[in-house]
């Protein structure tokens, strides 16, 4: 079997016939960039061979034009299309991955009034057993539990009664029960016991962010984020769906392990600041859209991507921790809140909790930008949602300089008579362009006349910047100089055109729920990283929304992440989101025919609002 050894880790891994070096690099655990889930499409797979070229078959066409394209070397090829046959030695670029910018906080506030807990302690004294009193241990305890707080019929996880032996006669009887949703003593402590504490999840394609919060008060303890690990299987929900199908009976279970792993590492990580075990945690909450939620629990997601989309189920879930594999308290929950649609999930429902749309009684619109946009448009009395695939351009994914939000990124773009200003994150020298950036470009050239309403580039403005490139006109904003990468940054037609398209589904999305409804929204609520670090404005120069100027766009920052939090410690809002589920409506815009009609509409750059279509 080949060897391959990865630098600049040098970690070694033996791979057997007609395996890839994609497949190489998943099973050592590098992290290589495959945005278009190894279909030799999107060229972010790229390494150098160091040692052993040699051996390699040549490259077939489709990985030839794609390297050709993007200016590789003779020793550079795709990991996803380089079939392993003798030892490697190979460098995998440092493409910022797993170093990217995750947004974790909200820009709302955080505590409820008053918070109604999950889980409540009640501190009891269990009388010991003697000669005269052979009562059994649970009896004695639920005896106590009745006496002192009127508690009937609680049930005990049986891991709770392996513990109770030696948690009552600890302390001489003294024990802090842990009783779930009134119903369940899901742990015992010591009678002096700290409160609780649990971990909300917002379990994003892309992140995942992790929240330690205290149980009783809900304060924040500490937050820890990674990027989602099951991205090398492709940027995109489709993608790891595909592999599912590929793989029948391996797939499904590699990309759970892979999100159950990740889910550990930031619990491992949360729960040593403040000097405890993820063991300690006695209850969870998950939050993401629906096909996040099926490949967590190990649901069959094929049928997602099929119409009707239907989901295998939708309800809220009580699943116990320990069949999932997540490594909290035994006997602890995670609880997962209901699901609205195939594409629209709880993560959505989450949003709503968080930002108290379902409460307004001004029309608003809240928007998750992301490659799968999730909108819903209501007040107090109504709520319709959608979900548009508005593809991955607003995180850099088909752009031919596009990069996630990582150091090095270009996040802002102005042009001006001395030349081009870049603000990148960090601080650093540009090494790519991601969402933020993409749409900066696009409102300054769009300003300057330089990038004409449909889309296409005013190259007979005579802009110095402008030039012939591979694929037409393009537009340099980063000489190789003045970058990291050592090769010019440009934006291109086709790089236009895919903003063009993401653009168009938001537009085209949000207008279908403005008909539909018969609410124009006063405010636009934008959730998600692809909310919070688009300038405002340039979403009004390009277009984004198709309301007037009138209309408020507000940044609110990680919104489902906030929402699985209050789910997290407050029962409240987790009757609060089933009861929004079921009133909720949805509206499928696939084979929709005024979503097609406005999605052409869309695509233009401009804010016009006077358009209407057949429903």
């Amino acid at each position: 079997m080949p060897r391959i050894i990865f630098l600049p880790e040098k970690k070694s891994v033996q791979i057997g016939a007609e395996a890839t070096l994609l497949d190489a690099a998943r099973g050592a655990g590098i992290p290589i960039n495959s945005s278009c889930g190894g279909k030799q499409k999107c060229g972010k797979c790229v390494v150098l061979i160091k040692e052993g070229i040699e051996g390699l078959p040549a490259p077939g066409p489709e990985e030839a034009a794609l390297l050709f394209k993007k200016g590789w070397g003779p020793s550079h090829r795709l990991a996803c299309a380089t079939k392993v046959s003798c030892d490697l030695v190979v460098e995998a670029p440092d493409k910022g991955l797993g170093k990217e910018r995750i947004l974790t906080k909200a820009q709302l506030p955080f505590k409820p009034k008053k918070i109604k807990p999950v889980i409540e302690t009640y501190r009891v004294e269990v009388p010991l057993p003697s000669l005269s009193c052979q009562a059994d241990d649970q009896t004695r305890l639920n005896t106590a539990l009745k006496d002192a707080f009127g508690l009937k019929g609680l049930e005990a996880d049986p891991f709770v009664l392996r513990d109770l032996p030696k948690a009552i006669r600890r302390e001489s009887g003294k024990v802090a029960v842990l009783v779930r949703d009134k119903g369940e003593i899901i742990k015992l402590l010591p009678g002096s016991a700290s409160p609780p504490f649990g971990a909300a999840i917002d379990l994003g394609t892309t992140t995942v962010v992790c929240y330690l919060l205290d149980l009783k008060s809900g304060e924040e303890l500490f937050t820890s984020s990674s990027i989602n690990p099951q991205i090398k299987f492709g940027e995109d929900i489709i993608s790891r769906i595909s592999y599912c199908v590929q793989k029948p009976w391996t797939g499904l279970k590699e990309l759970q392990k892979e999100v159950v792993d990740c889910i550990n590492r930031l619990l491992e990580q949360v729960t040593t600041k403040i000097g405890a075990s993820p063991g300690e945690a006695v209850e969870m909450v998950v939050v993401g859209n629906t096909a996040m939620h099926h490949l967590f629990l190990g649901l069959d997601p094929q049928h997602l991507s099929l119409a009707p989309y239907v989901p295998v189920v939708s309800d809220a879930l009580n699943v116990k921790a320990r069949e999932l594999g997540i490594n909290i308290s035994g006997s602890a929950y995670v609880h997962l809140p209901p699901l609205k649609a195939g594409f629209l999930g709880s993560d959505a429902i989450a949003g709503l909790i968080a930002t108290g749309l379902y409460r307004m009684k001004s029309p608003t619109l809240l928007i998750d930008l992301g490659t799968n946009g999730e909108l819903v448009l209501g007040n107090r009395d109504k709520l319709m949602g959608c979900s548009t695939a508005a593809g991955p351009a607003f995180e850099g994914g088909h752009i031919t300089w596009g990069m996630r939000a990582a150091p090095g990124a270009i996040e802002r773009v102005r042009l001006e008579s001395s030349g081009v200003t870049l603000e990148t994150i960090g601080g650093r020298k540009p090494a790519g362009i991601c969402g933020s950036g993409l749409i900066s470009a696009a409102a300054e050239l769009l300003r300057l006349g330089l990038l004409l309403p449909k889309g296409n580039f005013n190259d007979s403005s005579g802009h110095p910047n402008f030039r012939k490139g591979a694929e037409g006109i393009e537009f340099l904003i980063s000489p190789a100089p003045d970058n990291a990468v050592g090769r010019d940054i440009v934006i291109t037609q086709k790089d236009i055109s895919e903003l063009q398209m993401a653009k168009a589904a938001i537009w085209a999305g949000a207008k279908v729920l403005s008909e539909i409804t018969g609410l124009s929204p006063r405010r636009v609520l934008l959730a998600g990283a692809g909310g919070r670090f688009i300038d405002p404005e340039d979403a009004r120069t390009i277009g984004l929304f198709p309301f007037d100027e009138q209309t408020e766009i507000r940044p609110v920052g990680n919104a489902a992440g906030r929402g699985a939090a209050l789910l997290l410690v407050d029962r409240g809002y987790r009757k609060r989101a089933m009861k929004m589920a079921k009133k909720m409506d949805y509206f499928e815009l696939s084979g929709s025919r005024a979503f097609q009609d406005f999605f052409v509409q869309g695509m233009f750059f401009t804010g016009a609002t006077d358009y209407s279509a057949d429903f």
